[in-house]
Order: C-alpha cells, then structure tokens, then sequence
C-alpha cells in the first residue's frame, strides 16, 4: 500500500487470492532508447547569396522545406524564390 502523505510504501498482509490480485500494480515498461542521425541541414542554393545578417527575433513558418524561422529570413526566402520562378 502507498501512503500518500509520507511518501512512502508499507507492505500488507493478504489472506486470499481475490485481495492479492487487487494489490498487484503491473508498471509500463520503460521507454526504448532510440538513437537517430543527425538530420541532414538544408543549404540554400549558393545564387541566393548569403542569409540576411540582422534578423528579428521572431519564430514564423518558413516556406518548404526549410522549417521554422525569422519573419526576415521568411520574406528574403519568398523573394529568392519568386525571383527563381521568374
């Protein structure tokens, strides 16, 4: 039995199967470690030129497949991108 005010666990005494089966706890099983590759970082294409330097220091979607990230970085993705398409 667990005592909820002293934190601690006192054993009890059972006469019959029926109150043994009550006290059984079965816990979950633990968690399996997975150990993962690092994932591969997006580049973007070198005609863009560098990132921009100063960036607020907000968090926005960025357009695929580049994640998340500033509002600037979004705006100066887009405008590459819609210099690419033209």
């Amino acid at each position: 039995m667990y005592n909820f005010y002293t934190l601690q666990a006192y054993p009890i005494v059972v006469t019959t199967k029926e109150e043994l089966e009550g006290e059984i706890i079965f816990c979950p099983p633990p968690p399996q470690i997975v150990i993962c590759e690092e994932a591969p970082k997006l580049t973007y294409p070198e005609h863009w030129g560098p990132p921009p330097n100063i960036q607020l220091r907000d968090y926005v979607k960025l357009p695929e497949p580049y994640g998340h990230g500033s509002s600037t970085l979004k705006y100066w993705i887009e405008e590459n991108q819609k210099n690419d398409t033209n």
